[in-house]
């Protein structure tokens, strides 16, 4: 069993953390993450036999250039410090590729220079303290919006004990979406439409997968809105967006 666990970092299934019920584990810390150096990721390893055969291959992994690693401090840096919701608006318009999601499998694997893993040790101390900010927010938010009648916001199973890295919504249409997106934009809330397409039509990955339509995939991406939930929204930020809610949501 190979888990996927890129966004799930500290959630819980049945009590136990996801990425330690399969035999190899795939954590990303990719910018957004709650546990991130901008790029990058971890392998949790529970079959010895694994272990030498991944050793050889890290070890075979070059080391960022300095050039690389000056340009992902900048990115980072600049996604620390331009994260308040209140800027985020401008900062999704910048070339930094936060929104935009031109992906591609076509890039340079490196190590992690010294100063992203140093980072990441950091930020993995504290990691139930940024979870569970983030599960308070999320839920300050699904109290306030759930009786709204024009969205729906997906329930937690019983069993699940989910981190809320982001606080999906999604609209009757996507027009709805587009106007919600508009809206708290103006307001000096950014909000991330995630993702703007079902993979099947990412041309890169295409080739891929099999042929034909996801239209339930496709449907969640054309209505889905993502809201912001990281240590730095405040309780402030929080009214605005219910508040922006509630003015053009019928309830």
């Amino acid at each position: 069993l190979i888990e996927d666990v890129a966004q799930s970092a500290g959630v819980k299934w049945k009590g136990q953390k996801t990425g330690t019920f399969g035999q190899l584990a795939c954590f990303s810390l990719g910018r957004g993450k709650s546990l991130t150096t901008y790029e990058g990721g971890v392998l949790g390893i529970r079959d010895e036999s694994l272990v030498k055969f991944f050793d050889e291959e890290i070890d075979n992994i070059k080391p960022q250039d300095r050039i690389s690693s000056l340009k992902n401090f900048v990115k980072l840096s600049s996604m620390g410090l331009l994260q308040n919701p209140r800027a985020w608006w401008f900062v999704s318009k910048l070339p930094l590729g936060f929104e935009q999601q031109y992906h591609s499998i076509d890039f340079k694997i490196e190590r992690l220079c010294n100063w992203q893993a140093a980072f990441g040790n950091l930020v993995l101390k504290h990691l139930d303290e940024i979870n569970e900010t983030r599960v308070r927010n999320g839920k300050y938010l699904i109290d306030h919006l759930r009786l709204l009648r024009d969205i729906k916001i997906p329930e937690e199973s019983e069993d699940a004990e989910t981190v809320y890295l982001r606080l999906p919504i999604i609209f009757n249409t996507p027009e709805q979406r587009e106007f919600m997106y508009n809206r708290l934009n103006k307001a000096g809330i950014g909000t991330s439409r995630f993702y703007r397409c079902s993979l099947n039509r990412y041309d890169y990955l295409r080739s891929m997968l099999s042929q034909g339509e996801y239209p339930v995939a496709q449907y969640i991406a054309d209505r889905i809105l993502a809201l912001p939930t990281h240590p730095l929204i405040k309780k402030r930020d929080m009214d605005l967006i219910i508040e922006v809610f509630k003015q053009n949501v019928r309830s």
